[in-house]
């Protein structure tokens, strides 16, 4: 138990983690991004509604690649053989 599954069980817990921290960072860049290019298109003189699409445009790609890693990566760890072993221990706690 200590040997085989406990370090396997780590490791899911490591990777999903790691997983949601990199899609709140991603998140957290591509609002900023969005907010800097809302002003841009503002100080440009674009008109309001512009702006905000291309604000909208600048987050959407961003947050929309970190989902998609953040699925795939998460897709992958259910894959694991210890999956649900990790997943049946954290409902029991």
């Amino acid at each position: 138990m200590q040997e085989l599954v406990r370090p396997e069980l780590d490791k899911i817990d490591h990777r999903l983690r790691a997983a949601k921290r990199t899609l709140a960072r991603k998140t957290a860049v591509s609002i900023g991004i969005a907010v800097l290019a809302t002003k841009c298109g503002l100080m440009l003189g674009l008109g309001p509604g512009l702006a905000d699409a291309a604000g909208v445009a600048a987050m959407a790609a961003g947050v929309g690649g970190a989902g998609a890693k953040y699925f795939d990566d998460k897709q992958g760890i259910e894959l694991s053989d210890m999956y649900f072993l990790w997943k049946a221990l954290s409902h029991a706690e």
